[in-house]
């Protein structure tokens, strides 16, 4: 067993590849699509400083797992963490790549705000447009905002800010129209894009990104049981890119605002591999095979136990949910609920367990 737990932290290590801080929840919008839903709530907890956040930095550099670089979301980090511009500037003196992202939705003057950023080490912001002006100004409730996104957009192209335009849940009708809007501003479109999305990695240039139901988009959902196949057909629908490996070897790790680390970025409130606040990267590696999430996983997909079925069986009701659907959330639901698992649990404390993790998802 000693040796099967040292070939995980190895695969961790090596497929490790970048960080995502997830600065603050506070948000000046509410976004129908928003993973974090009441992330706010969560946000009460102390967040990490910025001497935290640099020394957790410095630790990720030492030990190569920023091959690719750090990415700062929230929340809107330019609102809510002031400290933004210092954190953007540690990274750039770590030689690593830097992207921010954005709503677009601050009161600063564009053109000196990207200034800003790129003179404290930007390499990259990402903006969100969900679709043609109508759609995306309904969608983040802010009438105009679209209008300012592409001014935003402009500015990057006048400073030379490499820019990353995210459009999550857009209408299969806006698809192609978004397209040659974006692409007539002499933003970069891959030449694979097509109606359905991306294939393969865009790092700059624009990006589709589906809605999956959890926060703000499950409370679309109506409120019937959710009809979910708790076996081996789940880790291979198609809209599951991960396959369950974002348990197991992820290249992000996700860092809340308070410091808990998880792998998955669709498991909001989850922190089963640790918490940086007090305690290092070095110990959650360590720690990382034995933690019951990662084992569950790892037993299923490598050891070929059924772990994921069997755990499902022992601890998800569906009647505590609403109807959702994606395979992602399916998996963040089961992660919830074994972290959350005590010994001898009796049916009501398993009920319990569940709605505790249903609203914490929005889908309930």
């Amino acid at each position: 067993m000693q040796i099967q737990n040292s070939r995980f932290r190895r695969i961790l290590r090596h497929n490790v590849e970048a960080l995502n801080f997830e600065l603050t929840y506070k948000c000046n919008l509410s976004c129908r699509h928003c993973l974090q839903g009441s992330g706010e709530k969560r946000d009460m907890k102390p967040q990490l400083g910025t001497k935290a956040i640099t020394s957790i930095i410095d630790q990720a550099n030492s030990a190569g797992l920023i091959k690719k670089g750090i990415n700062f979301t929230g929340g809107e980090p330019l609102l809510f963490r002031p400290d933004i511009f210092q954190l953007i500037s540690h990274v750039r003196d770590s030689g690593k790549f830097t992207r921010l992202n954005t709503n677009g939705s601050w009161d600063r003057n564009p053109t000196d705000l990207v200034r800003e950023l790129k003179k404290s080490g930007l390499t990259m912001l990402a903006i969100s447009l969900d679709g043609l002006e109508q759609t995306h100004d309904k969608n983040r409730g802010k009438p105009g905002l679209f209008r300012r996104v592409m001014d935003i957009i402009e500015s990057c192209q006048r400073e030379a800010l490499m820019v990353r335009v995210i459009a999550t849940g857009v209408k299969e009708d806006e698809k192609q129209a978004l397209i040659d809007l974006i692409s007539n501003a002499g933003i970069y479109v891959d030449p694979d894009i097509n109606t359905n999305g991306v294939n393969g990695t865009s790092y700059s240039g624009l990006g589709f990104k589906e809605e999956v139901d959890i926060g703000r988009s499950a409370k679309k959902l109506p409120r019937l049981p959710p009809e979910i196949t708790w076996d081996d057909s789940l880790l291979h629908q198609q809209s599951l890119l991960c396959k369950g490996l974002g348990f197991v070897s992820p290249s992000f790790l996700h860092i809340a605002p308070d410091g808990g680390v998880r792998g998955c970025n669709f498991a909001p409130g989850l922190e089963n591999l640790g918490n940086l606040a007090n305690e290092s990267l070095e110990t959650i590696f360590e720690r990382f095979p034995n933690d019951p999430v990662t084992k569950t996983f790892i037993d299923h997909i490598y050891r070929e136990t059924g772990a994921i079925t069997l755990a499902a069986k022992r601890l998800f009701r569906p009647k505590a949910y609403r109807q959702f659907s994606h395979p992602c959330t399916a998996l963040a639901v089961l992660a919830k609920l074994i972290q959350g698992e005590k010994k001898d649990l009796d049916e009501n404390s398993i009920m319990g367990l569940n709605l505790a993790v249903a609203r914490s998802l929005g889908l309930y």
